[in-house]
């Protein structure tokens, strides 16, 4: 009895895996045009007759394509050369939206509301320092070390709005009369002090550019026991400047919106249960494509006998620790960082853990060392006071251990920086962008369409450490097999 089985197998033979690149140059043109710009080739344009007629490179002019989305300095701003090219927006709402798909908290994040934060920061921040490191070509270390804050210049006029430091009700702001503050300077207790500032713009990015200081020299009670109103200026805590803009060094891991998107906790970090292991966890993953535990057991011994007195199972449980020896210290390394809520109905809040304010807001300030010695209690009330020590410890894409004490969350960008695993993140992730093949390097697997896989995405992603351009990877994956062959390791047969 004769069948017909329609299978589709993986070309997984004994010798490996292996394909000829068999598109034609208009093809291979064709496909990286609507993989990076999001629109279909014009088979009229000047670039696809030349490809098709054998006078330009495809890669080449996919390369020439890709500088077309550029940005150029211009005074403060980083911005496409031309906003009224369709093609070079398309490339950067293209590519800017898959680096937002890096980070999954972000997507969730927006269900709080707009007041909170999203209003007067670019809560997109995180995928622009992606951005901005491939359309200003700077090496992409310094997505991990640069300590500045970025905001998208969006095609859309910014509105302004305000929100108030006092110590009145938010009430009285329906009578206020008064200017607004613009210099963000101190005013007297007595006053009503109203902020304008420049909400995030909407639109097509056509550009990034450095956020605007907003500094507000107001004390931070969080944590106190209680405030009288003649404690409201003094130096009993911290009266000092905080920026509500401000980067905490590190890039993406000092700023205040990878916190917010990525909280798990009220009020201050005490070291046991309450640290930022949702951000220590996201920045693996997000940044690193690691899935944790990925330690051995042998590696515990360091982390189970620091707290092998506490309290807390996940210390001295060796399943739990496998997890916490890689967290906890990577967390450490922020503890000095808070994320707060402002509150609304002005100063005289029961609330300790919130600051003063007539709309709610969330806001991220540091908070000065005060010692330099370490607790390992299972809860420290001084725990955001001490010195920032932490540790990167965990086994890397290759299964070697990686160990490194740092302090502050700067030095903890560097050490990441120096690592191989942010370098295969990105190959990996543009690898499958740009070819539609998923394959994590991390994951280990027998079969020869992984290997063969596996080993180009680390070819490129070593080389990418070395170059750091973001635009060479994806001329460098565009040159593979891979992209260049119309069904790249799969095939469909037929049984008779």
């Amino acid at each position: 009895m004769a069948f017909r089985l329609f299978s589709l197998l993986l070309l997984v033979l004994s010798a490996g895996v292996s394909w000829a690149k068999d598109m034609a140059p208009e093809e291979v043109y064709a496909r990286c045009h609507a993989r990076l710009s999001g629109f279909p080739v014009d088979i009229d344009s000047k670039a696809y007759s030349d490809v098709k007629a054998g006078k330009l490179d495809p890669v080449t002019a996919c390369q020439q394509m890709l500088t077309r989305a550029n940005f150029v300095k211009t005074d403060d701003q980083f911005l496409l050369k031309n906003e009224k090219d369709s093609i070079a927006v398309g490339i950067v709402r293209n590519l800017h939206a898959f680096h937002l798909s890096w980070f999954p908290n972000l997507a969730a994040s927006h269900n709080v509301s707009v007041e909170l934060g999203f209003t007067y920061r670019d809560f997109t921040e995180p995928a622009l320092y992606i951005t901005d490191a491939l359309f200003t070509r700077r090496h992409y270390r310094t997505v991990f070390t640069r300590g500045d804050s970025l905001t998208g210049v969006r095609k859309s006029a910014a509105s302004n709005g305000y929100f108030m430091y006092s110590n009145r009700n938010y009430a009285d702001l329906k009578t206020f009369s008064g200017p607004l503050t613009t210099d963000f300077k101190d005013t007297s207790d007595a006053n009503i002090q109203l902020i304008n500032f420049p909400r995030v713009k909407n639109g097509n990015l056509v550009g990034v550019e450095p956020v605007r200081n907003m500094v507000l020299k107001l004390p931070s009670f969080v944590g106190r026991a209680s405030i009288t109103e003649a404690q409201w200026r003094t130096s009993l805590e911290d009266v000092q400047s905080f920026n509500l803009k401000s980067n905490f060094g590190g890039g993406i891991l000092g700023s205040p919106a990878y916190y917010h998107i990525n909280k798990e906790f009220t009020g201050l970090a005490d070291g046991g249960t309450k640290v930022y292991r949702r951000m220590a966890n996201s920045a693996f993953y997000d940044l690193m494509c690691l899935s944790l535990p990925n330690l051995k057991e042998s590696d515990l011994g360091s982390y189970l006998n620091t707290y092998k007195s506490s309290g807390l199972a996940f210390r001295t449980d060796k399943s739990c620790a496998a997890c916490h020896a890689t967290l906890d210290p990577f967390a450490h390394a922020a503890r000095n960082i808070q994320t707060v809520r402002t509150s609304t109905n002005g100063f005289r809040t029961n609330l300790r853990d919130r600051i003063s304010g007539a709309f709610e807001m969330e806001v991220a300030l540091k908070y000065k060392v005060r010692t330099n010695e370490q607790s390992v209690a299972d809860v420290d009330n001084i725990y955001h006071r001490r010195r920032a020590d932490g540790r990167l410890f965990y086994r890397n894409y290759d299964g070697k251990l990686v160990n490194k004490a740092v302090n502050g969350v700067a030095q903890l960008g560097t050490a990441i920086s120096q690592q191989d695993d942010i370098y295969m993140c990105a190959a990996q992730r543009y690898y499958q962008f740009l070819t539609g093949i998923e394959v994590a390097v991390s994951s280990p697997s027998s079969s020869e369409f992984y290997k063969t896989h596996r080993d180009e995405i680390v070819k490129i992603g070593k080389s990418f450490k070395t170059h750091g351009s973001l635009q060479k990877l994806i001329v460098d994956i565009l040159n593979t097999d891979a992209f260049q062959t119309r069904n790249p390791g799969l095939e469909v047969t037929v049984s008779e």
